[in-house]
């Protein structure tokens, strides 16, 4: 009995460092990625991604020079989702997933980026598996300092796999942290099932049949100090054996996924962002579930110009802009300044952020580098907006300039001051990979 309880004890113990060294580097994570670098050297797979290259060639954006230049690129991260969308299709595991993801390098790996849609570097984005009608509980530990908002949601679709909508699915049901009770030490589970709430604090409820994604968001504003939260999916019915995975297999499914999905995203921003005109900016909407405010454009710019975007914050829990690559991808978090939110960016005596997009470094703060590209998509989002904030006074201003006349009242960044800029954004994108 005595030997027992020692096992006990010590099981407890090593599960407890377990869980404190690995937020996102979990062991279905590093599975997960160690299958994807196999599946991308599958010939089924090789030949999908010529296949959306060539899709990429064939559409307009490629006949601009930032648009022929990053083919390969946004083809392959699309492609190593298609990966994690078919590895999403087995229903025997219910790991918490970081996926879409810019590359990153751990535990021997090099891994690619997944990234598309335009997704937002601030976000720290996962995914589980769940069964209609199963039951689940997903247990996390809020960290001290940890993000700002924690966001989740049913999907009724993978993103690209549905309909096309404005969001790239349909939500099914959502929660997010202003809505959870919380324990005092950080600790809390959130009940996915089929079944009425009742008393449960934290449910979200599923349909009883179906293969599900349930979606989450973790908003991290300062990258410097804020860690993810440890999460872990348990499901409470069954305990399935997990497939074994074939490679072959996988390549094939994932082809055929991406066969899918790259034309939609591709459809997605000619249909909703490159119908107006460059160099402007839609109409700030409401976005669904809470998820605060958003709005896109697209810019095209001639070597000497700038583009100036004013914005007000609103008040908001937090402010993001990005400008990604022609497709939709987002560029390397951890290098350019492609992305600023509202704790990173230099604010004026008005409250005010005025932002540059341009090719080159035009020596002021705020400048949106996408790594000397003329042309991108350029998004803008609220996240946690008071009740009356005036949303007909986000966006101040968007203009285009030349380079040499920007404002001379923009604060000025020096050479040595922008090389510290982008070693610091390096060293503070490293805490949600190491904590």
């Amino acid at each position: 009995m005595a030997f027992r309880s020692v096992f006990v004890i010590l099981f407890a113990m090593i599960w407890a460092v377990a869980a404190k060294a690995a937020t996102l580097d979990t062991p279905g994570q590093l599975e997960r990625e160690r299958t994807i670098l196999q599946v991308l050297k599958q010939p089924d797979m090789r030949a999908a991604l010529a296949r959306v290259e060539a899709l990429y060639a064939a559409d307009p954006r490629a006949k601009t020079a930032s648009g022929k230049a990053t083919i390969k690129r946004a083809a392959h991260a699309i492609g190593v989702q298609s990966i994690h969308y078919a590895l999403m299709e087995d229903t025997s595991r219910s790991d918490v997933i970081w996926t879409p993801h810019s590359r990153h390098k751990w535990h021997g790996m090099d891994v690619p980026n997944s990234g598309y849609g335009i997704e937002n570097p601030d976000n720290i984005y996962q995914v589980a598996t769940v069964v209609g009608g199963g039951k689940y509980r997903l247990h996390g530990r809020w960290p001290k300092p940890g993000p700002v908002q924690f966001h989740v949601e049913v999907r009724d679709s993978l993103p690209g796999l549905g309909q096309m909508a404005v969001e790239g699915f349909r939500q099914l049901a959502t929660l997010q942290s202003e809505q959870m009770t919380i324990a005092e030490d950080g600790g809390f589970v959130i009940h996915i099932d089929s079944d009425p709430a009742g008393d449960r604090a934290n449910h979200l409820a599923i349909p009883k049949e179906g293969v599900l994604q349930i979606g989450i968001r973790q908003l991290l504003t300062d990258w410097a100090t804020q860690a993810p939260i440890a999460l872990r999916m348990e499901r409470v019915d069954a305990h399935p054996t997990p497939m074994p995975r074939n490679y072959t297999v996988l390549a094939a499914r994932s082809a055929a996924i991406l066969d899918q999905i790259a034309p939609y995203w591709l459809d997605y921003n000619n249909r909703y962002i490159y119908p107006r005109a460059a160099n402007s900016i839609a109409p700030v909407r409401q976005r669904p579930g809470g998820r605060g405010l958003s709005s896109s454009g697209h810019y095209d710019l001639k070597a000497n110009e700038a583009l100036l975007i004013q914005v007000d914050p609103l008040g908001a829990l937090s402010f993001g802009i990005q400008v990604t690559d022609p497709w939709g991808v987002a560029y390397d978090y951890d290098e350019n300044t492609s992305s600023l939110n509202s704790r990173q960016a230099k604010i004026d005596a008005q409250g005010l952020i005025s932002f540059v997009i341009s090719a080159k470094d035009p020596g002021v703060a705020n400048w949106l580098d996408a790594g000397g590209k003329s042309s991108g998509i350029v998004t803008l989002r609220w996240q946690g907006v008071p009740p009356a904030a005036p949303l007909d006074q986000a966006v101040r201003q968007v203009r285009i300039m030349d380079l040499a006349q920007l404002n001379p009242s923009l604060a000025r960044v020096t050479r040595q001051a922008r090389v510290q800029e982008r070693q610091t954004r390096r060293k503070d994108y490293q805490v949600r990979l190491t904590h």
